[in-house]
């Protein structure tokens, strides 16, 4: 691990999902993202991410991802 990933602040995937939608344009809050979806008491699994940008009109998809190569990885 690096020095600058070691201090890196960590976001769960609820957190991560409203950034990416407010940087896409599509800024919401988290009861709107979360609305309809089974609750759960921690953070946002991966399939109910999915459900969710699905439900908004994102075509989303979920990949395994080396976190060693996780900076490799380019918007597509």
């Amino acid at each position: 691990m690096t020095e600058s990933t070691a201090s890196a602040p960590q976001l769960g995937l609820l957190e991560t999902l409203l950034a990416l939608l407010a940087s896409e344009g599509s800024a919401m809050s988290q009861a709107m993202l979360l609305a309809g979806l089974p609750s759960t008491e921690s953070d946002l699994s991966p399939e109910l991410a999915l459900r969710a940008t699905r439900r908004l009109g994102f075509d989303s998809t979920l990949r395994s991802v080396d976190p060693r190569k996780s900076a490799e990885i380019t918007k597509i």
